[in-house]
C-alpha cells in the first residue's frame, strides 16, 4: 500500500507509522511518543542531556507555526520537568498533536498508520481519536489496524 501511495501522492506526501508494541500497552501516550521521539531524533540510549539537546534543535523540522507545541510536547514526554501535572501533559499532548497534523497535512496530503492497536495504551487511543476530526478540513488518511479478533482493551468503551 506504501508503495501505491508514493505513486499517486509522490515524494512530498507523508506516509506516517507508529507501531503498538507489547510494552506500551501500560506506558500513556506509548504509540505516539515512539513516533515523536524518533522523529526528534531521540534513542533510548540518549541521556537526558543529549535528549534534551536534541529536542531543541527539532523545531527546524516541524512547520514554524506549531514548533514550540510540539517541542514542549516532546519535553513532557520525556518528562524533562520534576513535576508533570497529567493534565496538562494530555491537553498539550493533544493541541501539539492536531496542530501538527493539520499544518502537515494542509501542506500535503498525508496517511498516518497505527497498527497493531491491539497493544495500544487508552491514553493514545483517546489521542488518536481526538484526532479524527481533521480527517474532515484536510486531505488526512488514518488507517488503523488490530489483529482480527483481538480484545483491544483501550478501545472499549
Amino acid at each position: 500500500m506504501h508503495a501505491e501511495w508514493d505513486k499517486i501522492a509522490g515524494d512530498d506526501a507523508p506516509w506516517i507509522e507508529s507501531r503498538g508494541v507489547s510494552y506500551d500497552t501500560s506506558r500513556p501516550y506509548g504509540l505516539f511518543s515512539q513516533r515523536m521521539l524518533q522523529v526528534a531524533g531521540v534513542s533510548d540510549s540518549d541521556s537526558v542531556a543529549t535528549a534534551r539537546a536534541k529536542v531543541a534543535e527539532a523545531p527546524t523540522i516541524f512547520p514554524p507555526e506549531v514548533q514550540s507545541k510540539v517541542v514542549n510536547a516532546i519535553s513532557l514526554l520525556l518528562a524533562f520537568e520534576q513535576e508533570v501535572d497529567g493534565q496538562k501533559v494530555r491537553d498539550e499532548l493533544h493541541d501539539a498533536c492536531n496542530s501538527l497534523w493539520l499544518a502537515v497535512a494542509t501542506h500535503s496530503p498525508t496517511v498516518i498508520v497505527m497498527d497493531d492497536l491491539h497493544w495500544a495504551d487508552p491514553a493514545s487511543a483517546d489521542l488518536m481519536v481526538d484526532l479524527f476530526p481533521l480527517l474532515e478540513d484536510v486531505p488526512l488518511l488514518m488507517l488503523c489496524s488490530f489483529r482480527p479478533g483481538a480484545a483491544v482493551p483501550c478501545l472499549a468503551g
